[in-house]
């Protein structure tokens, strides 16, 4: 799977989407939740919300030149 646009946190992978899903339904929710909603993590990649991709397993990264 490529993903351009995702944060990893604790080996999970967190895709960010352009749709706009219910706050409640973002799989960052808790991470808001810990800083009191005085930062939504959505505001800082432009997205309507995250998904819950699961475990991250293999990373591979194409160097641009």
């Amino acid at each position: 799977m490529e993903v351009k646009n995702g944060i990893i946190i604790d080996g999970v992978l967190h895709e960010a989407v352009h749709d706009s899903i219910h706050c409640a339904s973002c799989s960052l929710y808790e991470k808001c939740a810990e800083v009191n909603y005085t930062a939504c993590i959505t505001d800082l990649f432009s997205c309507g919300g995250f998904i819950n991709r699961g475990k991250v397993t293999d990373i591979k990264i194409d160097k641009e030149e």
